[in-house]
């Protein structure tokens, strides 16, 4: 017997042998399987009539047996085109009318066969031992390979990034496409260009007893087509957490694509492999002696500025031979930041909840100041009737020029007094006023806009003469038009230009000294109001820290809540910036930028 004929016989068994074996294993059988099958169906035919060729005792049965294997051999390309696009989940053949030009190739191939005796259009010779291809068989079978090659760049692309058994599986299987369409290219230019002089017609049949074999392998080794590996396989590549397997010996046996994602430029083989790219990521050392331990451990690590929850698994055999560890990243980036969001809102409604109470407590204070402030009024106004009384009746009583002098003198002293305390009474009525108005629980849904210059003449009521009393003054520049406005609630930004203006006398340390407010607007609809002094400066040490944390320069003499609860203020209440500049001994500018109302302009 004939080797040729032994190899058919091999290949055409075993091509039978599949067909019928997944038919009886798979009875629901869905698109992937299917197209297999048919795949496999034309792979049996073409080697049916293969060996039908090889038995034909006469030219005549022969041409009747190429007549039955050109089927087959015309649609293989189309076919295993359609096998890898449905099994690499392309939509190639979802559309009729692509389908149908994509199969016209293939029945044109076909059709030029069944005419070949009147019009020569595939073989221009044919005989029992030799075949000479026509110029369109040629371009025919140029289309096929076009075919053969795009199924495998479908395998190609559906092994990137998959794990090592998706990726043997495809490569088996793109040698199941090379194989036959290399060697009919090599069977066809012989026909073609050396009549089939060399002693290679039946490779294509060999080639198919060869890719029946490793269709054989990797479908009982790698439990090819049954998709409940595929399906866990697919699921394992496209999780949305990041996952490693190492074995026993410390090897890379599996990983996903969100792995490969954040190790994209790492090359990595085992685990020492892995433990080098974390000490690149400045991880702890004493985290990664932890995380080299064989038992549960996670912890958060920061890789490539993203923070992730690492957890480490040991994997065990029978519940005692350990067998490797799974490693499994999930990005928690997001909910760190959400968590940071969170944090800070409830600092600001903690900050909000503090300086209601505050209000209230100065409030109550104010209030009650007031009371005594009205009755010493109303003695100042008893004393001063009671003098001007006395005035008119001095001069009725017998008393000597002399003392009626001195009791004159004193009047008039006493009336000086009053004045001067009826003055002070007054500023005090004023300053209990504006704080009343500062502290009292603010109607969000009430005022929410104020002028500038209304800004100006309450921080000079409340903190002029305070700075005067240590020998400073406030000298304002105030460079927005007269009807510009601030968006929000005056009292919240007088809290915060009070804690700088105090700042700002602090700094001069007892000495005199100026302070600067100037106002000025800035791009954005938007105002900018520098306090500066001239003062100590800020250390650099502190400036690192300020608004982060409760910081003082005042040594004991200073808490650090201010700033802190400044900087709150203004991004909450007001939806603003702060920000500063200072140099030891040359002093320090605060800069607070606020929005403006938008139908004002600057």
């Amino acid at each position: 017997m004939k080797f040729d004929l032994i190899i058919t016989i091999i290949s055409t068994v075993i091509s039978a042998f599949l067909i019928i074996y997944i038919i009886i294993s798979k009875p629901n059988r869905n698109k992937i399987i299917n197209s297999f099958i048919l795949f496999q169906t034309t792979a049996f035919a073409w080697s049916l009539g293969n060996m039908l060729e090889i038995l034909a005792p006469n030219h005549q049965l022969q041409w009747k047996a190429i007549l039955f294997s050109h089927l087959p051999i015309n649609f293989a390309a189309v076919v295993w085109l359609y096998f890898c696009s449905t099994y690499t989940n392309k939509s190639l053949f979802n559309n009729q009318l692509r389908t149908f030009f994509l199969i016209l190739p293939a029945l044109m191939g076909y059709l030029f066969v069944l005419t070949n005796n009147q019009y020569h259009l595939f073989y221009l010779k044919s005989t029992y031992n030799q075949h000479l291809l026509a110029t369109p068989a040629i371009i025919l079978a140029i289309i096929a390979s076009i075919y053969g090659l795009l199924g495998v760049v479908f395998l190609i692309k559906d092994s990137i990034g998959k794990s090592k058994i998706r990726w043997i599986t495809n490569f088996s299987l793109i040698l199941v496409g090379l194989i036959p369409l290399i060697l009919e290219i090599i069977s066809a230019i012989n026909c073609w260009l050396f009549e089939e002089r060399l002693p290679i017609r039946y490779y294509p049949t060999f080639s198919f007893s060869l890719t029946s074999i490793i269709v054989v392998i990797i479908l009982f080794r790698y439990r090819f087509l049954n998709l409940v590996p595929i399906a866990h396989k697919n699921i394992f590549s496209n999780l949305d957490q990041a996952i490693v397997v190492f074995d026993n010996e410390e090897k890379i046996v599996d990983h996903n694509l969100f792995f490969k994602k954040i190790f994209m430029t790492e090359k990595l083989n085992d685990f020492k492999d892995f433990i080098i790219v974390l000490q690149k990521n400045r991880v702890d050392d004493e985290i990664l002696q932890k995380i080299s331990i064989i038992k549960n451990y996670s912890i958060e690590l920061k890789i490539n500025n993203k923070y992730y929850h690492m957890k480490i698994k040991p994997l065990f055999v029978y519940e005692t031979e350990y067998f490797g560890k799974i490693i499994s990243f999930i990005d928690i980036t997001e909910h760190k930041r959400n968590l940071e969001l969170i944090q800070q809102n409830q600092e600001q409604l903690i900050e909000s909840e503090r300086l209601l109470a505050l209000n209230q407590l100065v409030g109550s204070i104010a209030h009650n100041l007031k009371t005594p402030l009205m009755s010493c009024s109303g003695i100042n106004e008893i004393i001063n009737k009671i003098i001007c009384q006395s005035e008119k009746t001095i001069n009725d009583l017998k008393i000597e020029n002399q003392d009626q002098e001195s009791l004159m003198i004193n009047f008039e002293k006493v009336k000086y007094w009053i004045k001067n305390t009826k003055e002070q009474l007054n500023y005090m009525n004023d300053v209990i006023d504006t704080v009343k108005e500062q502290v009292a629980p603010i109607d969000e849904s009430g005022q929410q806009s104020f002028y500038i210059n209304e800004l100006v003449n309450k921080i000079n009521i409340l903190m002029n003469n305070e700075i005067k009393k240590v020998g400073c003054s406030l000298r304002f520049e105030i460079l927005t038009a007269a009807q510009a406005r601030i968006k929000g609630n005056i009292n919240y930004l007088l809290q915060v230009l009070n804690i700088l203006i105090v700042n700002a006398k602090d700094a001069y340390e007892g000495k005199k000294g100026v302070i600067a407010i100037i106002i000025k607007p800035t791009a954005g609809d938007k105002v900018d109001i520098f306090v500066s002094d001239y003062g100590k400066g800020i250390k650099e040490e502190i400036q690192k820290k300020l608004f982060k944390k409760m910081v003082t320069t005042k040594g004991k003499n200073g808490s650090g809540i201010g700033l802190y609860i400044l900087k709150l203020i203004v991004t909450t209440k007001f939806k603003g910036e702060i920000n500063f500049e200072s140099q030891e001994g040359v002093g320090s500018t605060f800069v607070v930028t606020l929005p403006l109302e938008v139908d004002n302009y600057c």
